[in-house]
Formats: structure tokens, C-alpha cells, sequence
């Protein structure tokens, strides 16, 4: 069912889901729910959240995002169909999964807030323990924006610590029995105790030696991987609402904030922050979270500076007020001016020249099919434009997404018909398939080490 109503979206485009569509879609997400089909219910749900979003203007819509989702049912769909993979992977889990880590010493680090396209918001408190491993509590639950202050100003619900989150991103947490899922999320189990224990600043030579360079931490750049990293980095100035920094060497990062109206104070931090070239300052940011699945813009597949959301800063040139802690939690704290004190010079931010992205007019197609659905490639003129696409993908040494791009095309032009008006061949599904394997390629290829 939802591979059909799937490709019903791939036909139609956003501008063509309308209700009939939408409850098709959550028709299949019950359904597979029943059958224990997590993985695929979930991103069904984003897609559905999505489209209302599109086809509502709000803000926060991304269509690389929705993009990635439609990737993410199609795949799931087809292993279910086909039988094809692990079932373990394509089914996915309807709960997380706890397991012991016996006692730990944790201190926290910074708290974000949480408002998903699917429904949910609230708070997510980031600690660290004393081998430097990340660990998070979280209070998230079905809302809107508003949620998320009363979250913060909620009870951790964590063993016995008396500590609201707010609190506790500035405080420390002994636990005992603590369980966690591979995620690093804490339980909250009746076997869980924890107490609570004094915070560490970031200055402190225990933590402080922990805030590094950009590539300190393979782990975290691994894709999929949406942990916070802590980086100690100078501003160099801004680019498109994006805040321009580098490390001690020389690597450059733009720093973003989450997109949407309710993320006022964080975005205005950022402008502040980066109308201060030169500041140097302490930093926890992560890889955006809409950055998924290869389908945001592929920095290290063209060798460009990376795409950190920024968290919380601290440290460094920062001369915040007591009562913070020494750090400020950017969608909670509002910076001021006389906070920010530069000590020298901005640094430069690495020149990159003119680099053209070989797979941009790929994406773009894929992404308009999304959008606009069958039309947006079979009408006329678009065919040359697209067989233009894929020659110029056959220059650049990219002979796979030519001929996936082509099919594509030939998969959206209008069915044969005999002369009675009968359709002459059968075509049901192969937008979707040609679809399905062309956005497989470009997620593939961008996860790919270079």
C-alpha cells in the first residue's frame, strides 16, 4: 500500500497530494505498524508532516529533507516486497532498546531545543563522562514550539536528582544501573539511580582539553552521525545567515542555526556572533538535522568547508554573566553586544575558487519530481534539457547518474496507447523504480569516502 501511494506522490508531486493522498499514505502507516514494520511507518510519517508542510508555506519545509524521506519509504518498501536485506534493518524498532553501562560520573554540557516536522518538541540535554563519550536526556513528546520551555524548565526524569533540565546542563549526575540505547540516551527505569553532583565548566583543564579541530573527532563525521562536537574556533564573518569560522588549523566550517520562525533567539544569536570577526570562542554544533542521506549540499563530495548547526558557545573572547555558567545555550540565552569581546584580527576563511557540483542539475531533477511530480519532466522542451543533463554527466566521468537520468526520463513520458485509447504497455511503477534508483545512486555516492 504505501509503495503504491508512494509513487502516487511521485506522479502528482506535493502540489498534487491532497488529502485523498495524504490519508492513503496513513492508511499505510497503520498498516505498517501492524505488520511491526517500523523503520517504514516512520518515514511515511515524515513524509505525510512534510507535504502539510509544503503545501501549508511553512518555514520549516525542506525539500531535500522530504526528498530523503520519499528515498527512505521507497527503499524500505521495496526490501518488504521483495525480501531483499536483513530483515532486522528494514524493519527497524517501534522502541528503543536500553542496556546496562553500569555507574557513570557525567557532566553536562548544553541544552537544545527539539521541534520536529513530525509533531514533537521539547528538550534534549548533551552531558559527557570522563572518558569523553556523549551522552544525552531527553523530554520529548508530542507538541508544538511552546513545549519546549516548559520542557526545559521540567523535572529530568532521571533518577532522583531534584534538577530541572535547564539545571542539569549546568550541573553534574552520578548514576548507578545506568541504561542507555546505542545512541548514548539515557533510561529512566525504576533501577536507575542518580544523584546529583557538581558541574564542570568548560574552561576547566578537564573538559577544556577536549574542545578540538574539526577532525579530531572521525567518529562524529561519520554519516548519520548526529552527535555534538567540541570545537574551539575563531569567527571570520558571515555568509547567506550562515556564521564563517575556522580552527586552530585553518579549517573552515559554516556555522547555521535550525530554520523556522520559533528559533527567533537563535538565529539572532548567530547574526551577533557573526558580526564579531576575530572572536575566538569554545563551541558544541552538530551536523544539521536536516542534512540527510546526501541529500543537502555535498560539501565533502566537493571538497568545500562543512555545514555545522551551532548549539552553544563559550569560552574564548566570551564574557558572559554569572549566572550562565560560562557558556550560553544559543536558543535559550540571548547574547548580547558587550558580551563578545574580540581579543585580535579575523583569521581568513579558506579560499575555495570556483567549484562546480557535476551532480547539481541531477538533484535538482529529482528533487523537482518531488515537487511537481511526472509533469515536470514530460513537458515540452524539458526532455532536451534533461538529455543535455546527462551527456554533460557523461563528460564529467559520472556514466551511471547519465544513464539513471535517462531512464528516469523515459520512465515520466506519457504511456503508449493503441488506437482503442488502451494503454499499450504496462507502466505502473516505473516512475517510482526509476525514481528509486536514481536517488540510491546519488545517496551512495555521496556517503562514500573520498
Amino acid at each position: 500500500m504505501i509503495w503504491d501511494a508512494a509513487g502516487r506522490l511521485l506522479e502528482a508531486g506535493t502540489a498534487g497530494a491532497g488529502a485523498a493522498l495524504q490519508g492513503q499514505l496513513l492508511a499505510g502507516v497503520h498498516q505498517a505498524r501492524l505488520r511491526a514494520l517500523n523503520r517504514l511507518a516512520a518515514a511515511t510519517t515524515r513524509v505525510v508532516s512534510a507535504v502539510r508542510a509544503a503545501r501549508a508555506d511553512d518555514a520549516s519545509f525542506s525539500l531535500p529533507g522530504l526528498t530523503a524521506d520519499l528515498l527512505e519509504v521507497l527503499s524500505v518498501a521495496h526490501a518488504v516486497s521483495t525480501g531483499t536485506g536483513d530483515p532486522s534493518v528494514w524493519r527497524g524498532t517501534a522502541r528503543t532498546v536500553y542496556s546496562g553501562v553500569g555507574g557513570l560520573r557525567l557532566a553536562g554540557l548544553c541544552l537544545e531545543p527539539v521541534i520536529s516536522s513530525a509533531g514533537y518538541a521539547g528538550v534534549v540535554v548533551w552531558l559527557t563522562d570522563a572518558e569523553g563519550r556523549m551522552w544525552s536526556v531527553s523530554d520529548v513528546k508530542p507538541g508544538d514550539a511552546e513545549r519546549v520551555m516548559s520542557s526545559a524548565a521540567g523535572p529530568v526524569a532521571v533518577g532522583e536528582t531534584g534538577l530541572s533540565h535547564r539545571d542539569l546542563s549546568r550541573a553534574g549526575m552520578i548514576m548507578s544501573s545506568a541504561t542507555a540505547n546505542p545512541d548514548g540516551r539515557l533510561g529512566s527505569g525504576s533501577g536507575v539511580r542518580a544523584v546529583r553532583a557538581a558541574g564542570v565548566g568548560w574552561t576547566e583543564p578537564q573538559l577544556l582539553d577536549r574542545f578540538g579541530t574539526l577532525n579530531a573527532d572521525t567518529g562524529a563525521a561519520n554519516a548519520g552521525d548526529h552527535r555534538p562536537r567540541l570545537l574551539a574556533l575563531t569567527v571570520c564573518g558571515d555568509d547567506r545567515n550562515a556564521l564563517l569560522a575556522v580552527d586552530d588549523q585553518g579549517q573552515g566550517v559554516r556555522l547555521v542555526g535550525p530554520v523556522g520562525d520559533q528559533h527567533r533567539i537563535h538565529r539572532d544569536n548567530l547574526r551577533l556572533l557573526a558580526a564579531k570577526p576575530g572572536l575566538r570562542m569554545l563551541a558544541i554544533a552538530r551536523p544539521p538535522t536536516g542534512d540527510v542521506n546526501g541529500f543537502a549540499a555535498p560539501a565533502r563530495f566537493l571538497g568545500l568547508p562543512g555545514t555545522l548547526e551551532l548549539i552553544a558557545v563559550g569560552g574564548g573572547d566570551l564574557r558572559l554573566p554569572a549566572g550562565l555558567g560560562g557558556r550560553a545555550d544559543l536558543g535559550f540565552d540571548r547574547l548580547s553586544s558587550r558580551f563578545l569581546r574580540p581579543s585580535g584580527p579575523p583569521p581568513p576563511f579558506p579560499a575555495t575558487g570556483e567549484v562546480t557540483d557535476p551532480l547539481l542539475a541531477y538533484r535538482r531533477r529529482l528533487e523537482r519530481v518531488v515537487s511537481g511530480g511526472r509533469r515536470t519532466l514530460s513537458v515540452p522542451g524539458v526532455p532536451r534539457e534533461v538529455r543535455s543533463e546527462a551527456a554533460m554527466l557523461r563528460r564529467d566521468q559520472l556514466a551511471t547518474a547519465s544513464v539513471l537520468l535517462e531512464r528516469l526520463l523515459d520512465a515520466a513520458q506519457p504511456a503508449e496507447r493503441d488506437v482503442f485509447g488502451r494503454l499499450a504497455t504496462e507502466t505502473g511503477g516505473d516512475l517510482a523504480r526509476a525514481w528509486l534508483a536514481a536517488g540510491t545512486y546519488q545517496r551512495e555516492l555521496l556517503a562514500a569516502p573520498f
